[in-house]
């Protein structure tokens, strides 16, 4: 369909979400290390410091599922690919929702991997009944 083999595009995305699930761990990483630093120096922690801890390890766990799930072409692949695509679309729309302007750089390109994911992981893998009818139809019946 389109000339497109969903199939590869669906490897490109889940190597995209292993690059994502790494980039999101070391980023959690170094986010916490820096909470500790800050918590030595300071005698109080906020709330919203640990809610923001917890975000990067979130965000890797899912990319992470996303591309095991897609690489082994297990059949929950279809809905960790559509999580992990909304969730890399949601950056790139707070910019959007937050700061009325045009969209340009890196935001463009993310936005349109993020709905590329989504819609490939959305469509099906599987024939039209009618690709099937015809292809049932071309075959050779065994007559001599």
């Amino acid at each position: 369909m389109f000339g497109l083999n969903l199939r590869i595009l669906k490897l490109a995305l889940g190597w995209n979400f292993a690059f994502l699930s790494l980039l999101c761990a070391g980023l959690a990483c170094w986010i916490i290390l820096r909470t500790f630093q800050i918590q030595l120096m300071a005698a109080s922690s906020h709330p919203v410091a640990l809610i923001l801890d917890a975000v990067f390890p979130a965000m890797a766990a899912v990319f992470g599922v996303a591309w095991w799930k897609v690489w082994k072409q297990r059949p929950s692949a279809r809905i960790w690919g559509i999580a992990a695509s909304v969730l890399l679309a949601l950056y790139p729309l707070s910019h959007i929702i937050r700061f009325p302007r045009l969209i340009y750089g890196y935001d463009l390109v993310v936005l349109s991997v993020a709905i590329a994911g989504l819609i490939a992981f959305y469509m099906s893998d599987k024939a039209p009944p009618e690709q099937i009818e015809q292809t049932l139809e071309d075959l050779p019946l065994g007559k001599p």
